[in-house]
């Protein structure tokens, strides 16, 4: 069974993919092939935009920097399999105000969906909007199933697609899997979901908790936030390490160095 590790962030932009693309460089050298997957994601609508036009990619898929990122290192990872390591992905307005789109499933588990919001529906079936900026024309957005919902709340509605999506990697045979939340957001989708091997990025500091063995219970819709298990940490044992903050090209070898250091492989 493959040895799964959670990366956690204390808000955006925090350094997640960054430290998870090490950890996936470390655990590939320790102990054998890796896969990160980042099982729901939430980008704002330009960033998508210039992230699919500089992919330059012409196969129907739907681009998704992080997990390319988070990937970098792993040998069982191909541009391809992107949706498939994120399998639910939100498209939001410039402000993080609402979803404009989401896209669950992918074409390799056989349950690619595209949902459109009922707030976004007239905009978007535009043929102005964002054109040749998606894998999906006017047509199919006319087609699409349109309803109500929203990042916050969509455990329910997004764990079958990243259950799916796990079990399909899963049979790839991996030594490790490596799971990467969206800002403060806690990347699980079952109700009862056991976090063995966490490690949480806030102000430039990692934090490593091995063999921790964490129940997160999720009674409801709503996702669970970094901050929701700070009391379940306060008793663990963890290894902390900063950061130097260093120009953009070095950031890869700072963390992996950090990590490094951190970890007892």
């Amino acid at each position: 069974m493959a040895e799964e590790w959670y990366v956690l962030g204390s808000w955006m932009d925090a350094g997640k993919t960054t430290v998870g693309s090490a950890l996936v460089r470390i655990l590939e050298e320790k102990s054998g092939a890796s896969f990160a997957i980042k099982p729901r994601s939430n980008y704002r609508w330009h960033a998508y935009a210039e992230d699919w036009v500089d992919w330059n990619y012409s196969d129907d898929l739907m681009s998704c920097s992080d997990t390319m990122q988070l990937n970098a290192h792993s040998t069982l990872f191909s541009h391809h399999d992107v949706e498939l390591a994120a399998p639910c992905q939100f498209i939001s307005s410039s402000g993080w105000k609402y979803c404009l789109f989401l896209r669950c499933g992918s074409k390799k588990t056989n349950n690619r969906q595209l949902f459109l919001s009922n707030q976004s529906a007239t905009e978007l079936s535009r043929s102005s909007f964002g054109e040749d900026c998606y894998p999906f024309d006017v047509e199919n957005f006319n087609k699409t199933r349109k309803l109500d919902f929203g990042w916050n709340s969509s455990h329910t509605r997004t764990s079958p697609y990243i259950e799916s999506s796990v079990s399909q990697i899963l049979d790839r045979k991996p030594q490790n899997l490596v799971f990467e939340g969206a800002g403060p957001k806690v990347p699980t989708w079952r109700k009862d979901h056991l976090m063995k091997n966490i490690v949480v990025v806030s102000n430039f500091t990692v934090h490593v908790f091995q063999n921790v063995n964490l129940v997160v219970r999720n009674a409801s819709d709503r996702l669970t936030n970094l901050k929701d298990l700070t009391p379940l940490f306060r008793s663990a044992c963890r290894k902390s390490g900063r950061m130097r903050f260093v120009e953009p090209d070095s950031r890869n070898e700072e963390a992996y160095s950090t990590l490094k250091k951190l970890l007892d492989l």
